[in-house]
C-alpha cells in the first residue's frame, strides 16, 4: 500500500445543501488547496448498501476500512469502551452514558419521573467541563454503582456505563435526536427497558440536587441533571485490518468511539487533547504529527470532529474550514503529496444537528470524499470544487470498498 493519510472532517458538511438557497459554510470559505486538489482529484458520494444509520463517527470509519457495518455495528458503546481502554467481559453490555440538560415548563424541574412533560434541553449539558463532568460522575458512582454496573469517566458530557448481564434488546435512541422535543418518544424502550429508565430516573434526582449544577444555574449556566444511557453492545471479535491486508495504520481522534475502532481493529491510537488544545490551535499541530507517524506506517487516519462551539454558526463554520486548508491541507500538500507517490483522501460527513427539510431525500446526510493521487493521471477540471452542491452530483460508491481499492491501487 502506498502511504496514505485519510482526513475525515466530522460535522463539516451542511446537511441537505440542495434544498438551501444561499450557499453552504463550506462554499463560501476560500480554500484554495481544498479546490486545487478537487479540480485534479476524484470526488464521490459514498454509502453502504443495507446500512440505514447516518454515516458518522465510528460507524464511518469501519465502513471506510472496510467493515460490513449492518453485521458488525451494534452500537457504539463497545467502541467507546475500546477507545477508554475498559476490557468486557462476554456478558458485559457497553452504554454510552451521556449527560444531558433536561427540562420543564417551570423550569429545569427536579421531578424524578422521565416522561412527556421534560424537554431535551441540551443533549452537550451546556459544554460540561471534564473537571465538572468527574465531580458529577464520582457523585453517580457513589450512590448508583453495583457489582452489575459501572460508570467510567470520559470527555465532556460523554461517558461510558458497562452492565453486566444486561441483554442487548434495548432500543435507546441519540439524545441529539430529541433537541428541543418531548423525550417521551425517545426513552428506552424493550426487554430491559424499565430498569434502564429508572437508572435514568436516579441519576437525575441526584445531579439535580448536586452543589455543582446548583452553581451552574446561579451563573446563568446549565445544568447536566441526567444521565441518557444509549446505542448498547456487547464486545466485538473483528478481523484486524494487519490481517485482512498486508497493512498497518494510526488513527489520531478525541472521540472515544473512533479511538475505540481503532483499537478493535489493530491500529495504534493517538489521543488528540481538545481540552489543551483549541481547535486552531489542533489544526497547527496535526499535520506534522501525522508526517511523523505516517513514516512510520502505511496510513493515518486522521478524525477532526467539529467543535461545540462552531456548531450551529456559519460564520464560525466558514473560519473553520479556512483554518483547515491552510493549516492541515496546505501542509500535507506540500510536504505529503509532492512525494508523487503518496495519497490524500479529504471525507466530509455531515451534522447531526441541522435537520432536512421534510420529505428531503438526503435526510440522513449527504457524504463523500475527495482522492488526491498524483498517479490518477485525471485531466484538470477548472472551477470544480470540494462542497455540498457539487458532491451530489457525484456518483453513489459503495464506502466499504474503498479501502481495499486503496490498498490494491
Amino acid at each position: 500500500m502506498r502511504k496514505t493519510i485519510i482526513v475525515h472532517v466530522e460535522g463539516f458538511l451542511a446537511q441537505s445543501a440542495a434544498h438551501r438557497h444561499h450557499p453552504t459554510p463550506l462554499e463560501r470559505a476560500k480554500t484554495p488547496h481544498l479546490d486545487h486538489l478537487s479540480q485534479t482529484g476524484e470526488m464521490a458520494q459514498w454509502q453502504v448498501p443495507g446500512e440505514a444509520r447516518p454515516l458518522r463517527g465510528a460507524l464511518a470509519m469501519l465502513a471506510l476500512l472496510g467493515y460490513e457495518t449492518p453485521k458488525c455495528y451494534v452500537g457504539s458503546g463497545p467502541f467507546v469502551a475500546a477507545g477508554l481502554e475498559v476490557k468486557l467481559e462476554k456478558h458485559d453490555v457497553a452504554f454510552l452514558c451521556d449527560l444531558v440538560t433536561l427540562r420543564s415548563q417551570e423550569g429545569w424541574g427536579e421531578g424524578k419521573k422521565l416522561g412527556p412533560q421534560l424537554i431535551m434541553d441540551d443533549p452537550c449539558a451546556g459544554g460540561i467541563t471534564d473537571e465538572e463532568a468527574r465531580e458529577l460522575i464520582d457523585a453517580i458512582n457513589d450512590q448508583l454503582v453495583s457489582e452489575n454496573i459501572q460508570i467510567y469517566l470520559g470527555h465532556g458530557h460523554e461517558h461510558l456505563m458497562v452492565w453486566a448481564g444486561m441483554g442487548t434488546k434495548i432500543v435507546s435512541r441519540n439524545p441529539a435526536e430529541a433537541q428541543r422535543q418531548s423525550i417521551e418518544p425517545f426513552l428506552p424502550t424493550g426487554d430491559g427497558s424499565q430498569i434502564l429508565r429508572e437508572l435514568m430516573e436516579a441519576s437525575r434526582v441526584i445531579l439535580s440536587h448536586h452543589e455543582l449544577n446548583q452553581e451552574r444555574i446561579a451563573d446563568g449556566g446549565k445544568p447536566a441533571n441526567c444521565l441518557w444511557m444509549w446505542s448498547p453492545g456487547k464486545a466485538l471479535d473483528l478481523l484486524p485490518v494487519s490481517e485482512r491486508w498486508p497493512v498497518t495504520g494510526v488513527v489520531f481522534s478525541s472521540d472515544n468511539a473512533v479511538l475505540g475502532v481503532g483499537s478493535t481493529v489493530g491500529l495504534h491510537m493517538v489521543r488528540v487533547d481538545t481540552v489543551k488544545d483549541t481547535m486552531s490551535g489542533l489544526l497547527n499541530d496535526l499535520a506534522p504529527r501525522c508526517l511523523k507517524a505516517v513514516g512510520k506506517t502505511d496510513f493515518a487516519y486522521v478524525h477532526i470532529p467539529v467543535d461545540r462551539e462552531s456548531r450551529g454558526s456559519e460564520e464560525a463554520m466558514v473560519g473553520l474550514w479556512e483554518h483547515l486548508d491552510t493549516h492541515l491541507i496546505g501542509p500535507l500538500q506540500k510536504d505529503f503529496l509532492a512525494n508523487g507517490q503518496h495519497r490524500l483522501v479529504v471525507v466530509g460527513t455531515p451534522t447531526l444537528s441541522t435537520p432536512a427539510p421534510p420529505g428531503a431525500s438526503d435526510a440522513v446526510g449527504l457524504s463523500g470524499y475527495l482522492l488526491c493521487d498524483p498517479q490518477l493521471g485525471m485531466n484538470p477540471q477548472p472551477g470544480t470544487g470540494f462542497y455540498e452542491r457539487e458532491l451530489a452530483t457525484r456518483p453513489v460508491k459503495d464506502a466499504t470498498k474503498f479501502f481495499e481499492r486503496l490498498v490494491r491501487e
